[in-house]
């Protein structure tokens, strides 16, 4: 990976069509639309830039200046990281978190993770249909399991050319306009995807993750461990746990809209009471409704909560 020889800065920038950005603290998100045609394949494309504390901060036993908890959103994902690394650890099994210091990709998640850093952050990603991702990089993403793949392991020479182009780039526009070109160039012939698996991703977005899965198998014809098997082959989780994730990703993005939880909310997400949503709620987010909105919760769920609110702006975000 080639680094940025300058220190981070937040330079004057040109506006860039169908950005959108969030300003945390010290931190700048901003979420990218990809060229048009590409939008049935990619989600969106986002950076994530923030300035670096104090070498010691860590030992003096300051909090990172980043603590995100990121939700899954069955999406896959690439990220190219040029600044210094992170750590990333998932709820509730924290103490065995890696420091993240290479690019990465990962299928789509059936558990949030939280990360955090001392250090500087210049950060690209790309969300795109795991199915997608499948695709690209010519590999099952059943055996990632939840796990970041760096490219180096991934050894696929197209993404470690884009990431070296990208580390010369502070650019938002600019960003945006390399990563057109190489998606465009990567998906010229529409991506070969399992039919079967298509359909299921398309019926559980429908159905915003409230299916069974054996009216889900009935409806395409197939039994479950032949869907099993080809699901996490193309997406890298169960359609259980898929569905699981829009169903969660759905009904916490109306949560925080509207803040609070209700026995309305619980039926028409297929939770059968409050205690089975709250019992979902701590799953991912590691603490309660109730924690969440008290100041006893220290991670900030901005990132998460921003990108679900673009992600979700249309309603047939995950249908190819």
């Amino acid at each position: 990976m080639r680094r940025l020889e300058s220190s981070w800065q937040l330079p004057e920038q040109p506006a860039c069509q169908d950005a959108s950005f969030l300003h945390y603290r010290n931190l700048r998100y901003g979420v990218l639309l990809p060229d048009p045609r590409l939008r049935k394949y990619i989600r969106y494309y986002w950076v994530l830039r923030a300035s670096g504390q104090d070498s010691s901060a860590a030992s003096k036993g300051v909090e990172p200046h980043v603590g995100q908890l990121i939700i899954p959103d069955g999406y896959g994902e690439i990220v190219l990281n040029f600044a210094d690394g992170f750590w990333r650890g998932r709820v509730g099994l924290e103490k065995y978190a890696d420091f993240q210091r290479e690019s990465y990709v990962v299928g789509s998640r059936h558990c949030s993770v939280r990360t955090g850093s001392w250090g500087e952050l210049n950060m690209v990603g790309v969300k795109l249909l795991p199915t997608v991702l499948h695709s690209i990089i010519g590999a099952s993403l059943g055996k990632f399991n939840n796990q970041a793949l760096s490219l180096h392991e991934l050894n696929f020479a197209s993404l470690c050319d884009l990431e070296n182009k990208l580390a010369m780039i502070n650019n938002t526009q600019f960003v945006k306009y390399e990563l057109d070109q190489f998606f465009l160039q990567q998906l010229d012939n529409k991506p070969i995807i399992d039919a079967v698996v298509k359909r299921a991703i398309q019926r559980i977005a429908e159905l915003k993750g409230v299916v069974s899965i054996n009216s889900l198998i009935a409806d395409l014809g197939t039994n479950y461990k032949t869907l099993e098997r080809r699901f996490r082959n193309w997406v890298g989780i169960s359609p259980k746990a898929f569905a699981r994730v829009i169903r969660f990703k759905h009904s916490y993005h109306y949560y925080r809209i509207n803040g609070r939880h209700d026995n309305k909310q619980y039926l028409d997400f297929g939770y059968y009471d409050q205690s089975h949503f709250i019992k979902e709620f701590k799953y991912f987010i590691g603490a309660t409704p109730t924690e969440l909105a008290s100041n006893r919760f220290v991670d900030t769920t901005a990132i998460s909560d921003y990108s679900l609110k673009k992600d979700l702006a249309h309603s047939n975000s995950l249908l190819l």
